[in-house]
């Protein structure tokens, strides 16, 4: 039996494209991170959530409880900090609908 090596496309699956995602996800990043720290502190991801996730209707989707389990939820390498890249893989997950 061969192999299909053929390219996987990148189909959209979700409410954005993967591009857009981490376009969004870099715009939302660099205004949150003022001090450009290069990683957001759970007060940064708190101010963002409790803003932006009513008005974006997303408060189903982001419904992991409060936000000192948010950021352990998506702060992929367990250093405390909220990197570009996890905020990335954040949008990815819940906006792609693609399994980091």
């Amino acid at each position: 039996m061969q192999r299909d090596t053929s390219p996987i496309p990148e189909e959209q699956t979700g409410l954005l494209s993967r591009e857009d995602a981490r376009l969004l996800a870099r715009r939302i990043f660099s205004r949150l991170d003022t001090e450009n720290k290069g990683y957001l502190t759970i007060e940064e991801v708190a101010g963002w959530r409790k803003a932006n996730l009513e008005q974006m209707n997303l408060n189903d989707v982001f419904s992991i409880g409060n936000n000192d389990i948010f950021v352990q939820a998506i702060d992929y390498n367990r250093d405390g900090r909220v990197t570009l890249s996890d905020f990335e893989n954040l949008l990815f997950r819940y906006l792609c609908n693609i399994k980091i």
